[in-house]
């Protein structure tokens, strides 16, 4: 799985966003994110991905896929509030 290894997919995909980068780096960033499943790394085609409600940063292929990386050790539950934070606070 994506989540072997401990590190967040959030955290690896936004460890380099400084404050001080543009929006659109940002919004490139967070576009990237969106093209493989947060959980289980699949390519994701735009009409068949499932955000996340909460943060709408993260997709997922699957329903069983957005669950386990939820309940998972590590998973999007930890990443969610803080990507919903760093959103509110960026745009």
């Amino acid at each position: 799985s994506a989540r072997e290894g401990g590190s967040s997919f959030i955290e690896n995909s936004l460890g380099t966003f400084d404050a001080g980068d543009s929006i659109d780096i940002l919004r490139k960033t967070l576009r990237a994110l969106r093209q493989n499943c947060g959980y289980c790394g699949i390519p994701l085609e735009r009409k068949s991905r499932k955000l996340c409600k909460g943060c709408e940063t993260v997709a997922f292929c699957s329903r069983d896929c957005q669950k386990m990386d939820w309940n998972g050790s590590g998973g999007h539950r930890n990443d969610c509030k803080d990507a919903q934070a760093l959103k509110r606070d960026l745009l």
